[in-house]
């Protein structure tokens, strides 16, 4: 869909980089997959609001070699306009190329995945956990095996 009012693409663009950093600021880090689901748009456009994201220096693009993986992290200027004006700041973890293990992007892509349907369906509140679990909001924990015995697909089907 074309917008032709120039005012208009810039907010739709604005909003755009908003999702984007407020998905990054409590994930660190995600793939185009979970971009593109996450902002329900086609490939070209992620990769050309995520080409933005990165001139204006809020992200930062990692590929995984022995993955064949692109990855894109948040910077840490990019977490200081990741919080909405009216949104109490929060301590954070920037996105670490070097810290990252090739052994967990798989996992931690699982969760992301997990959190879109998740919301899809209904729940509010994510809330990010260091580890391998995740908590919401009533402080109930799910761990990978419990989200998928909820009928989430697992990441073979849902990628």
């Amino acid at each position: 869909m074309l917008i032709k009012s120039p005012s208009e693409r810039m907010a739709r663009q604005a909003e755009r980089h908003r999702q984007v950093l407020q998905l990054l600021r409590d994930e660190t880090w995600t793939s185009p997959q979970i971009l593109i689901r996450h902002l329900d748009c086609s490939p070209a456009s992620v990769t050309k609001t995520m080409g933005q994201l990165e001139q204006q220096g809020h992200v930062v693009r990692h590929v995984v070699p022995e993955l064949r993986k692109t990855l894109w992290g948040i910077t840490s200027h990019g977490l200081a306009f990741a919080w909405a004006d009216d949104e109490p700041m929060q301590i954070r973890p920037h996105f670490e190329p070097s810290k990252l293990a090739p052994v967990v992007v798989a996992h931690h892509l699982d969760i992301q995945m997990a959190r879109l349907q998740a919301e899809k369906q209904g729940w509010t509140g994510w809330v990010p956990v260091t580890g391998y679990l995740r908590a919401w909001p009533s402080g109930r924990m799910l761990s990978r095996s419990t989200l998928r015995a909820t009928g989430l697909p697992s990441r073979s089907s849902a990628m």
